[in-house]
């Protein structure tokens, strides 16, 4: 795509991304047939700094710096150019259903007041017949019981990020002079357990030293409304941890799994494991984590400027960044990652066989293997030969 290179002179890198910088032709898709697919999800960086100090942040420890050259905060003008864009946008595609999260950093360290407004004047910006779903990612080490009941009066959903439900399960969740994050975030919980009306559920990052077993009923015990595993960004020049006494990712993942399945009483939805059932029985995926479905997530940082998955920032210094911003027109509304076509157009390496294909489509962002032994035997293992997100 031309002019999509970003500059060294605004902190990224001086060469382009081969993909989809240079490699993605857009027009000619278009020609070919393949549709757009409109932004539905929107992840505004809302505040971009952290009272945390997370050993595997993707922000602060992974290799873009982005953030260095950026304001802390969302000013009012790029919130309400974000507002009026989003608008415009669902106006244009005629969405009936739209979900933006606000993210960091820490969001609530804006306080809730900042997050409340944004909710209330993008809810009144919207056409009739447009739901939105508004949730706020915290580390929980800010919220309060006053805070907690001004967001829910909102219509905001508030989702918790924690490794377990124990101590020792957090120890890589420290502030920036070392301090332990868990007595705060453990109060949080126990605020949010007691508010199905606004819990979102709980976001953890998965660390294969950790006892699997202990980590997911140690999370049962909080009662969340849901789990999300994600795993550490890394990529095949800098991989993630491994050694002695770790599991692979997938031998983790499948652990969990495992005692999700058979579990006599149904556990909370587990978004990984949900994708990977729904491709298994043909439904496009939502997430990027997995399946071939477009990625229709728009990621709006504090400048207003448009980024790729944050996933992208362990490659490299300003590898997430295309050169647009909410300053200009609603008609770059599209998502640059079309559907892949189907196998019987050819589509290079795609597999001809049918079954091939089908478990082909499912993996995506993992090689796959047939696991052996246990309720998992139904569901695609991940392999330990491709086990991290990038």
């Amino acid at each position: 795509m031309v002019g999509l290179a970003a500059a060294a002179s605004d902190g990224g890198p001086s060469h382009p991304a081969p993909w989809p910088l240079t490699l993605l032709d857009v027009p000619a898709l278009r020609r070919s047939g393949v549709a757009a697919t409109p932004f539905q999800r929107f992840l505004l960086k809302i505040h971009s700094r952290c009272n945390l100090a997370c050993t595997y942040c993707y922000v602060y420890e992974g290799l873009d710096r982005g953030w260095r050259h950026r304001p802390p905060s969302m000013s009012p003008l790029t919130v309400h150019r974000t507002i009026a864009r989003i608008a415009e946008h669902v106006r244009a595609h005629r969405l009936t259903d739209i979900q933006v999260g606000l993210h960091g950093g820490e969001p609530l360290l804006r306080g809730p007041g900042p997050l409340v407004a944004l909710a209330e004047t993008l809810r009144a910006a919207l056409p009739d017949g447009c739901s939105l779903g508004v949730t706020v990612q915290t580390n929980g080490t800010l919220l309060t019981q006053a805070w907690l009941d001004r967001l829910a009066a909102a219509g905001i959903w508030v989702g918790l990020s924690l490794d377990g439900g124990e101590a020792a399960l957090n120890s890589r969740r420290i502030d920036r002079a070392g301090r332990p994050s868990w007595p705060a975030a453990a109060r949080a919980a126990l605020l949010l357990a007691d508010r199905p009306d606004c819990y979102a559920g709980i976001l953890t990052t998965v660390d294969t030293a950790s006892d699997p077993a202990l980590v997911y009923e140690s999370l049962l015990a909080m009662r969340p409304a849901a789990l999300s595993f994600l795993l550490p960004h890394a990529n095949w020049t800098t991989p993630p941890p491994a050694g002695a006494g770790r599991l692979s990712y997938g031998e983790w993942l499948c652990a969990v799994f495992d005692l999700w399945w058979q579990s006599e009483q149904p556990g909370p939805p587990v978004r990984l494991f949900h994708e990977i059932i729904g491709l298994l029985f043909g439904r496009p995926s939502t997430s990027e984590e997995v399946g071939l479905s477009p990625v229709a997530l728009v990621v709006v940082e504090t400048d207003g400027s448009i980024e790729q998955v944050g996933s992208l920032k362990c490659a490299y210094d300003g590898e997430p960044r295309p050169a647009w911003t909410f300053s200009i027109t609603v008609s770059i509304w599209f998502s640059i990652t079309p559907a892949l076509p189907p196998a019987s157009s050819g589509f290079p390496g795609w597999p001809t066989n049918a079954a091939a294909a089908r478990w082909w489509k499912c993996a995506a962002a993992a090689t796959t293997r047939t696991g052996t032994g246990g309720a998992a035997d139904s569901f695609t293992r991940l392999s330990t030969a491709r086990t991290w997100s990038c």
